[in-house]
């Protein structure tokens, strides 16, 4: 039974990542460096304690936008997990094994919800590079409960 779920959870990652998650990851990057570009730009002129306040805005503000996008494809693509099945016709193929419903339900699930905490986890380090690029100090005690947040808010709406 288990195993059953797992390989629908893996087909439906794989079918994530063949519909072009990287176009979609590469929109995010864009998306979040829109986010921090004007606050890095004003932070290069002005006293230091100011300059270090919008270098660490930039940060917080591009892991903030990230951390949208992950639970916004995580909703969107679970609503399309299934319905995506039915018109290309392969749930017919899949449930004409010895699957139950619920199983497929299950596995869908754990597949996207898999891909959207990747999502995440890629954001995650995308912004701590952006940090350690900007020479901005982070306190992972700080950081943690809001990806912890975002991963609990990932696993419920997918």
């Amino acid at each position: 039974m288990t195993t059953r779920i797992t390989l629908v959870a893996r087909h439906a990652f794989r079918s994530i990542m063949s519909r072009r998650a990287l176009y979609i990851w590469g929109a995010a990057i864009l998306l979040m460096l829109f986010r921090a570009t004007p606050q890095i730009g004003v932070a290069l002129r002005g006293p230091e304690q100011m300059r270090l306040f919008n270098l660490a805005g930039a940060v917080v503000g591009s892991l903030e936008v990230w951390a949208l996008l992950s639970l916004a494809a995580a909703i969107f693509l679970a609503g399309a997990s299934v319905s995506t099945e039915i018109t290309s016709r392969t749930i017919v193929s899949v449930l004409a094994r010895p699957l139950r419903r619920w199983e497929l339900l299950a596995g869908k699930w754990l597949g996207v919800s898999a891909f959207a905490l990747a999502t995440l986890g890629i954001g995650v380090a995308l912004a701590l590079g952006l940090a350690w690029y900007l020479a901005v100090d982070v306190d992972l005690a700080m950081v943690r409960p809001a990806v912890e947040l975002t991963g609990a808010g990932i696993i419920i709406y997918s």
